[in-house]
């Protein structure tokens, strides 16, 4: 092993798939698409008995190389998969918790793709909180396939099982999104089913897209939501306020970063702000806070979304990983919060005619941006009223794991994240607890969703009124 400090994130899963007569590593990827790793993709599982189990994989790895090629994408891990790799073994290279280790893999009989302990390939319990169930009968299946234009949706739901039905000549199918599994071809037919058991599936609701293999980019993509799942935010289809794409030169960073700005219709004197990680998104947060400004639940509020550091493949170089969780390279993380607070924090204020009391502040992010919002909110609670983390990837802990000492001054948390998404869930849990540790306010949502945008608007909208209530 050799040691350098790097970065790299777990989220969501798809499957490493391959014709019978070709091995399979006994893993669960996640497209970087789909995640916040801009190099490699994240491993979410491993069979134990596997390939890649065998060899020292863990879930919680993000795959850089399989032999001599780089892993960039599903097509990459496929395709060093058609074949018998030489000799029956492949060497890997993994990033684990910012080290490099690498690994050797030896493939056997049990590790072919149509070998019975391949047939279904599943996450370990402690990563998903479903079963997958066998494959069905080709009679079942068209039985299936034949309502699937009727019902208008790739999935459904029966009591404890979720279905999702998908027609393609393609030689692997998977399901992405918040709720991943891959989907088991019934030979003799162009069907693809997979079947899902779990007792709250009328709780859930999620997004997800179908890719085929070989593609990079998802295909076919919808949502569920089950009869006792919360109602999905209310969103404005066409935004009365305004969105205003800004760029600022930060003196800190030595570079322009860009910045999205959402102003409300109606703009009182001074502005409340929610200041907004991956500020890319902003516009998806604005069409959610609009519609509770406009029906009078919560205050014209503006908000500066931040965008992240542009990603680049090299993981040495990922700066937006390393921006936004502080435990990965403190300095670099340091560098970016005092660009925050001290160039865009008075920028915004100034060019937008926004509050600059504390009340009339908060921030929030989701995902590695919620580490950045814990992160910050942590250092600079006498700046920020309410801290909104969705899905962290941080529990504001130490480097060494151990409890920091409590900040001066806490913002009330409102923390979020789903039972589908079960590192994250465990990992904003336990933040919350740190929080209410210190004497601080935590409000805990989990819903059962996973990593989602979804999800994100939801809690969203739950959290506002209360973050930026209308004046009395």
């Amino acid at each position: 092993m050799r040691g350098r400090l790097l970065a790299g994130t777990v989220l969501l899963t798809v499957v490493c798939s391959a014709r019978a007569d070709d091995y399979v590593l006994g893993i669960g990827v996640a497209l970087k698409e789909y995640c916040n790793a801009d190099a490699g993709m994240c491993v979410t599982w491993v069979r134990r008995d596997g390939a890649a189990g065998r060899a020292g994989m863990q879930a919680g790895d993000v795959l850089l190389r399989l032999g001599d090629s780089p892993i960039s994408g599903l097509a990459d891990v496929g395709a060093r998969l058609r074949s018998a790799p030489p000799n029956l073994a492949l060497d890997a290279q993994v990033l684990r918790q910012g080290l490099i280790v690498d690994l050797h893999i030896s493939f056997g009989a049990s590790d072919k793709a149509g070998s019975p302990s391949n047939q279904m390939l599943a996450p370990t319990p402690t990563q998903r909180n479903f079963d997958l169930l066998p494959a069905v009968d080709a009679g079942t299946a068209r039985q299936l396939a034949a309502g699937l234009q009727d019902r208008g949706t790739h999935v459904w739901q029966d009591h404890e099982i979720l279905t999702f039905v998908h027609r393609s000549a393609s030689t692997a199918i998977q399901v992405i999104g918040s709720m991943q599994a891959p989907l088991d071809h019934i030979a003799g037919t162009d069907i693809w089913i997979v079947r899902l058991k779990k007792p709250s599936w009328d709780e859930a609701f999620f997004s997800y897209s179908i890719i085929e293999d070989g593609k990079e980019e998802p295909g076919e993509s919808g949502y569920f939501r089950g009869d006792r799942a919360p109602e999905l935010a209310l969103e404005a289809a066409h935004l009365r306020g305004e969105v205003r794409e800004e760029t600022i030169h930060s003196g800190i960073l030595e570079e322009d970063r860009h910045v999205t700005v959402y102003l409300p219709p109606m703009r009182p004197r001074s502005l409340p702000m929610l200041l907004m990680a991956d500020g890319q998104a902003c516009r998806e947060f604005a069409g959610v806070a609009e519609p509770l400004i406009l029906a009078g639940k919560v205050r014209p509020f503006a908000i500066i979304g931040v965008h992240a550091s542009t990603g680049v493949p090299d993981p040495e170089k990922d700066r937006r990983s390393k921006e936004y969780l502080p435990l990965l390279d403190p300095a670099v993380a340091e560098r970016h919060l005092r660009f925050v607070i001290q160039e865009v924090l008075p920028w915004a204020t100034r060019k937008f005619h926004l509050s600059n009391e504390r009340s009339d502040r908060a921030i929030t992010g989701f995902s590695n941006g919620a580490a950045f919002t814990i992160y910050a909110a942590l250092a600079h609670g006498e700046l920020f009223a309410d801290a909104l983390p969705f899905s962290a990837t941080y529990d504001g802990s130490n480097r060494d794991g151990s409890d920091p000492e409590p900040p001066a001054s806490l913002p009330r948390f409102h923390f979020a994240a789903g039972k589908l998404e079960p590192p994250m869930e465990f990992m904003t849990t336990r933040a919350s607890s740190r929080v209410q540790a210190w004497g601080g306010s935590s409000e805990l949502k989990i819903y059962d969703s996973g990593h989602d945008m979804l999800m994100w608007k939801r809690a969203l909208a739950d959290f506002l009124p209360d973050v930026f209530p209308p004046h009395k």
